[in-house]
């Protein structure tokens, strides 16, 4: 695709980027309400195994992001993400016509190829094409999208998931149609020179640090994010009187994503009166809360709240990270930064299932569920603390 000076991206290239950005997160949530049913048609397969499917893909972005971020600097953010979306497409179909377990399981670490694609050049697109209070709105509307899209695809996939196992991976058939709407909407950025060019924005002196404090950050959150969902069946269960705790467990993921959204859309108006350590601290005061009534009282409307508390921290934690980052980038480190960014993301998401078990055995006794969620608030009292620390040495070296 030909690079156009004059470029610039209208509704229609954003539609585009914000339909892209709904398939950052969705690589395991997608077919997650199916390891029931694929359990049952692979009897001769542990239940690990079968949960690899779900967990697999995020390991496939943590291996490839960073490489596919040095690629998209060299060749080109667009066509990056268009070889990422025809990838992710055709692997995340795959499993459909598979019947062998391993095959199924390389063609889902593959996946993590497309959405490691997907995610750094969606997001490093999203910083050339916009700047200052826009990219902030934009970069929030792109966080709500990742949300949304993830909890509608879970309902999708459950609901597909009743036609049988192999149904539920054709809802991968969605990443045509940001396919085929990049090759119409979406040009590489202007280029750097010339009348009309976008001015090279200035990389401050402690980019590293900030690197590795965004890094630090994303792969924290995404272990506090997916500790609620992961649980929440069993917790039900185990603490509610309730008949269909399934049911139960999917209206607290809907506080979940709605307010996650809500939040999202209004970053912009918080990001105007808190500087960024404070928003990141107020993202995990908002985990700590949810973490302690989690913890501390089991009724369905205390555990709503806990739901909707995470949902608004999550909301201010992720667009924060990603505009933090964006103030360090240029057109020829912008992919790598942003590889790094969409690694330390999945790689959250992959260690969580590993991390949970431990953690579980740790606080165990009759309460173990309870008492994961009390260490989940006790990790994010420590960052919030580290967060307000670091906020006097951040206003040392900003200027904006």
């Amino acid at each position: 695709m030909s690079e156009e000076q004059g470029f610039k991206p209208g509704r229609m290239a954003l539609a585009v980027l914000l339909i892209a950005s709904m398939l950052i997160l969705m690589g395991g949530a997608a077919v997650a309400p199916a390891l029931p049913v694929i359990s049952a048609a692979f009897p001769n397969e542990s239940e690990f195994v079968v949960s690899l499917i779900i967990s697999i893909p995020s390991l496939g972005v943590a291996v490839f992001g960073f490489l596919v971020g040095i690629a998209a600097d060299r060749i080109g953010k667009v066509r990056t993400l268009i070889f990422s979306l025809a990838v992710f497409t055709v692997c995340g179909v795959s499993a459909y016509f598979l019947s062998d377990m391993n095959a199924i399981l390389i063609g889902r670490f593959l996946l993590g190829l497309g959405m490691a694609g997907i995610g750094v050049t969606t997001t490093a697109l999203i910083t050339e094409y916009y700047s200052g209070p826009e990219m902030v709105k934009i970069v929030g509307l792109q966080s709500a999208a990742m949300g949304i899209g993830t909890m509608c695809l879970e309902i999708g996939g459950g609901s597909l998931a009743e036609l049988g196992w192999r149904e539920p991976f054709l809802i991968y058939l969605i990443g045509l149609v940001a396919f085929f709407g990049t090759i119409l909407a979406l040009r590489e950025p202007q280029k750097r020179q010339g009348p009309g060019a976008i001015v090279e924005r200035p990389v401050p002196t402690d980019w590293k640090r900030t690197v590795a404090v965004c890094y630090l950050s994303i792969f924290v959150m995404q272990i506090l994010m997916f500790m609620y969902p992961a649980k929440i069946g069993y917790y039900v269960n185990e603490y509610l009187d309730v008949e269909n705790g399934s049911m139960m467990s999917g209206v607290f993921l809907a506080f979940y994503g709605i307010f996650n959204a809500v939040a999202c859309v209004l970053h912009p108006r918080i990001a105007e009166r808190f500087d960024r350590p404070t928003r990141l601290a107020l993202c995990y005061l908002c985990f700590m809360a949810g973490g302690v009534l989690m913890w501390g009282v089991h009724n369905i409307f205390t555990i709503m709240i806990a739901f909707t508390l995470s949902g608004i921290g999550l909301g201010f934690g992720i667009p924060t990270v990603v505009n933090w980052l964006a103030t360090i980038t240029n057109p020829k480190t912008s992919g790598k930064i942003m590889g790094g960014y969409t690694m330390m993301l999945n790689l959250g998401i992959f260690s969580t299932s590993f991390l949970l078990n431990p953690i579980l055995a740790l606080m165990g006794g009759p309460n173990e569920y309870a008492g994961m969620y009390l260490f989940g608030a006790l990790m994010s009292f420590i960052l919030m603390v580290a967060m307000m620390v670091y906020r006097p040495v951040y206003h040392k070296t900003q200027k904006w």
